[in-house]
């Protein structure tokens, strides 16, 4: 009221603003993992809903992707032992399946094309797409 500016403690200013951009999501572009050709960030938000929901997938890799015990891998971790790890290859092993003469994991276990679900192409690349995005550092599930 004397015509000076308000003032604000910086160290106030930094610390509403930090827990606030903390609390949204970081897109993977954000976090230095460029999404594969054609991949949106609706694209792996899509894929997660049906991981957890339609797709069937955490019913054997768990809600958090990690896997759940004597049936499905761990989705999370740097092992990728029925591709490369590229996008495509993620496409394709959901596609087709692991057959059980294939399954190379610690239990053997075998998994049906799309999951054993009705996922369409769409879809499948959707879970695909945030599959992929769970090994760069996705936030959201872990």
């Amino acid at each position: 009221m004397n015509g000076r500016p308000l003032r604000r403690p910086f160290a106030l200013t930094v610390t509403v603003a930090t827990l606030f951009v903390g609390a949204l999501p970081v897109p993977l572009a954000a976090q230095g993992a460029a999404l594969p050709l054609g991949i949106t960030e609706e694209m792996v938000r899509t894929g997660e809903q049906l991981f957890k929901a339609e797709g069937n997938c955490s019913a054997c890799h768990g809600e958090d992707a990690t896997g759940a015990r004597g049936v499905g891998a761990d989705l999370t971790d740097d092992d990728w032992w029925h591709s490369d790890g590229s996008y495509e290859a993620i496409v394709r092993t959901i596609t087709s399946g692991v057959s059980s003469e294939n399954a190379r994991n610690a239990y053997g276990a075998m998994m049906p094309p799309r999951g054993g679900s009705w996922l369409t192409d769409e879809q499948v690349r959707a879970v695909a797409a945030y599959v992929w995005g769970l090994r760069r550092g996705r936030t959201g599930t872990r």
